[in-house]
Protein backbone atom coordinates (compact mmCIF):
# COMPACT_ATOMS: atom_id res chain seq x y z
CA UNK A 1 0.00 0.00 0.00
CA UNK A 2 2.90 2.43 1.16
CA UNK A 3 4.14 1.45 -2.45
CA UNK A 4 1.15 2.21 -4.31
CA UNK A 5 0.79 5.92 -2.29
CA UNK A 6 4.44 6.94 -3.25
CA UNK A 7 3.21 6.02 -6.84
CA UNK A 8 0.09 7.99 -6.77
CA UNK A 9 1.73 10.83 -5.24
CA UNK A 10 4.44 11.42 -8.14
CA UNK A 11 2.14 11.12 -10.22
CA UNK A 12 0.44 13.71 -9.26
CA UNK A 13 3.42 15.59 -8.84
CA UNK A 14 4.48 15.13 -12.26
CA UNK A 15 0.90 15.94 -13.56
CA UNK A 16 1.05 19.22 -11.82
CA UNK A 17 3.96 19.95 -13.57
CA UNK A 18 2.21 19.07 -17.13
CA UNK A 19 2.70 21.55 -20.21
CA UNK A 20 1.56 21.08 -23.80
CA UNK A 21 3.77 22.77 -26.81
CA UNK A 22 3.73 22.23 -30.06
CA UNK A 23 5.60 19.36 -31.51
CA UNK A 24 8.41 20.82 -33.51
CA UNK A 25 9.80 19.40 -36.63
CA UNK A 26 11.97 16.37 -36.06
CA UNK A 27 10.18 14.59 -33.24
CA UNK A 28 9.24 11.04 -32.86
CA UNK A 29 6.32 9.88 -31.54
CA UNK A 30 5.48 6.44 -30.03
CA UNK A 31 1.45 5.28 -28.96
CA UNK A 32 -0.25 2.38 -27.98
CA UNK A 33 -3.77 2.32 -27.36
CA UNK A 34 -6.64 0.10 -26.67
CA UNK A 35 -9.86 0.53 -28.13
CA UNK A 36 -13.17 -1.50 -26.99
CA UNK A 37 -16.22 -1.50 -28.58
CA UNK A 38 -19.51 -3.61 -28.31
CA UNK A 39 -22.67 -3.32 -30.87
CA UNK A 40 -25.60 -4.98 -31.57
CA UNK A 41 -25.03 -5.56 -35.45
CA UNK A 42 -26.36 -8.98 -37.50
CA UNK A 43 -23.38 -11.31 -38.07
CA UNK A 44 -24.10 -14.83 -39.62
CA UNK A 45 -21.60 -17.32 -38.35
CA UNK A 46 -22.27 -20.65 -39.11
CA UNK A 47 -25.92 -19.62 -40.65
CA UNK A 48 -27.04 -18.47 -37.62
CA UNK A 49 -27.83 -14.87 -37.43
CA UNK A 50 -26.16 -13.41 -34.34
CA UNK A 51 -26.63 -9.76 -32.78
CA UNK A 52 -24.05 -9.34 -29.45
CA UNK A 53 -20.73 -8.50 -31.12
CA UNK A 54 -18.11 -6.77 -28.85
CA UNK A 55 -14.49 -6.06 -29.86
CA UNK A 56 -11.21 -5.30 -28.58
CA UNK A 57 -8.23 -3.56 -30.30
CA UNK A 58 -4.83 -2.65 -29.93
CA UNK A 59 -2.34 -0.02 -31.63
CA UNK A 60 1.02 0.47 -31.93
CA UNK A 61 2.22 3.83 -33.74
CA UNK A 62 4.75 5.24 -34.66
CA UNK A 63 5.10 9.26 -36.36
CA UNK A 64 7.85 11.41 -37.40
CA UNK A 65 6.77 14.80 -37.41
CA UNK A 66 7.94 16.18 -40.52
CA UNK A 67 6.75 19.92 -39.98
CA UNK A 68 5.67 21.50 -36.68
CA UNK A 69 2.12 19.66 -35.43
CA UNK A 70 1.92 16.91 -38.51
CA UNK A 71 3.23 13.96 -38.35
CA UNK A 72 4.28 11.44 -40.93
CA UNK A 73 4.48 7.34 -39.58
CA UNK A 74 2.71 3.90 -39.33
CA UNK A 75 0.55 1.74 -37.36
CA UNK A 76 0.03 -1.99 -36.62
CA UNK A 77 -3.66 -2.86 -34.96
CA UNK A 78 -4.11 -6.48 -33.48
CA UNK A 79 -8.25 -7.15 -32.93
CA UNK A 80 -10.60 -9.61 -31.32
CA UNK A 81 -14.17 -9.76 -32.40
CA UNK A 82 -16.44 -12.03 -30.34
CA UNK A 83 -19.42 -13.47 -31.27
CA UNK A 84 -21.05 -15.51 -28.60
CA UNK A 85 -18.70 -17.68 -27.86
CA UNK A 86 -16.76 -17.82 -31.38
CA UNK A 87 -13.73 -15.30 -31.48
CA UNK A 88 -12.15 -13.42 -34.93
CA UNK A 89 -8.84 -12.00 -35.34
CA UNK A 90 -7.41 -9.55 -37.72
CA UNK A 91 -4.20 -8.03 -38.20
CA UNK A 92 -3.75 -4.78 -40.40
CA UNK A 93 -0.97 -2.49 -40.40
CA UNK A 94 0.04 0.29 -42.75
CA UNK A 95 0.59 3.92 -43.35
CA UNK A 96 -0.49 6.76 -40.98
CA UNK A 97 -0.87 10.61 -41.10
CA UNK A 98 -0.98 12.70 -37.49
CA UNK A 99 -1.82 15.84 -36.91
CA UNK A 100 -1.86 17.86 -33.07
CA UNK A 101 -3.57 21.47 -32.35
CA UNK A 102 -2.47 22.90 -28.30
CA UNK A 103 -5.62 24.15 -26.97
CA UNK A 104 -3.90 25.10 -22.91
CA UNK A 105 -0.74 24.45 -21.38
CA UNK A 106 -1.83 21.01 -20.69
CA UNK A 107 -3.98 19.44 -23.10
CA UNK A 108 -3.85 19.34 -27.36
CA UNK A 109 -6.70 18.01 -29.73
CA UNK A 110 -5.18 15.30 -32.25
CA UNK A 111 -6.98 13.81 -35.48
CA UNK A 112 -5.12 10.69 -37.36
CA UNK A 113 -6.00 8.65 -40.46
CA UNK A 114 -4.38 5.64 -42.09
CA UNK A 115 -5.10 3.39 -44.92
CA UNK A 116 -4.01 -0.40 -43.93
CA UNK A 117 -3.76 -3.88 -45.13
CA UNK A 118 -5.56 -5.90 -43.60
CA UNK A 119 -5.79 -9.83 -42.68
CA UNK A 120 -8.76 -11.95 -40.60
CA UNK A 121 -8.34 -15.32 -39.43
CA UNK A 122 -12.03 -16.06 -39.18
CA UNK A 123 -13.55 -18.88 -38.09
CA UNK A 124 -13.56 -21.02 -41.01
CA UNK A 125 -11.53 -18.86 -42.89
CA UNK A 126 -8.65 -16.42 -43.94
CA UNK A 127 -9.83 -13.08 -45.65
CA UNK A 128 -7.79 -10.29 -46.89
CA UNK A 129 -8.45 -6.55 -47.74
CA UNK A 130 -8.15 -3.42 -46.68
CA UNK A 131 -8.35 -1.14 -43.83
CA UNK A 132 -9.15 2.48 -43.32
CA UNK A 133 -9.12 4.44 -40.40
CA UNK A 134 -10.10 7.55 -38.73
CA UNK A 135 -9.57 9.01 -34.95
CA UNK A 136 -9.83 12.38 -33.12
CA UNK A 137 -9.41 12.91 -29.20
CA UNK A 138 -7.75 14.94 -26.18
CA UNK A 139 -3.85 14.05 -25.44
CA UNK A 140 -2.94 15.66 -21.65
CA UNK A 141 0.40 16.08 -21.45
CA UNK A 142 1.74 14.86 -18.30
CA UNK A 143 5.89 16.24 -19.33
CA UNK A 144 6.92 17.81 -22.45
CA UNK A 145 7.63 13.72 -23.86
CA UNK A 146 4.59 12.00 -22.77
CA UNK A 147 0.86 12.32 -22.69
CA UNK A 148 -2.13 10.34 -22.12
CA UNK A 149 -4.90 9.85 -25.16
CA UNK A 150 -8.29 9.92 -24.89
CA UNK A 151 -10.48 9.66 -28.05
CA UNK A 152 -12.50 8.14 -30.64
CA UNK A 153 -11.52 5.48 -33.73
CA UNK A 154 -13.84 4.82 -37.03
CA UNK A 155 -12.51 1.35 -38.39
CA UNK A 156 -13.85 0.73 -42.23
CA UNK A 157 -12.79 -2.38 -43.94
CA UNK A 158 -13.25 -3.91 -47.35
CA UNK A 159 -12.55 -6.72 -49.18
CA UNK A 160 -12.99 -9.95 -48.88
CA UNK A 161 -14.16 -8.71 -45.35
CA UNK A 162 -17.15 -5.83 -45.06
CA UNK A 163 -17.42 -4.03 -41.18
CA UNK A 164 -17.32 -0.56 -39.91
CA UNK A 165 -17.35 0.00 -35.94
CA UNK A 166 -16.77 2.88 -33.92
CA UNK A 167 -14.68 2.38 -30.43
CA UNK A 168 -13.51 4.40 -27.68
CA UNK A 169 -9.84 4.63 -27.31
CA UNK A 170 -7.68 5.35 -24.19
CA UNK A 171 -3.48 5.16 -24.45
CA UNK A 172 -0.25 6.62 -23.78
CA UNK A 173 1.87 8.32 -26.32
CA UNK A 174 5.81 9.25 -25.95
CA UNK A 175 7.52 11.97 -27.18
CA UNK A 176 11.66 12.04 -28.87
CA UNK A 177 13.50 14.54 -29.38
CA UNK A 178 11.25 17.22 -28.27
CA UNK A 179 12.56 20.52 -26.34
Amino acid sequence: MRKLSIWVVGLLLVSMSAYAKDIDAGAFQIGGAANANYKSSTIEIDGAPNSDVWQWAYDLDVSYYVIRNIGLGGFVRYAETGVENKQIRSYSYGPMLTYNYSISEAMSLYAKGGLGFLSVNAISANLNGNEYMLGAGVRYFLTSSASLDMGVMYVKQSGDTKESDLSVQAGLSVFLGTK
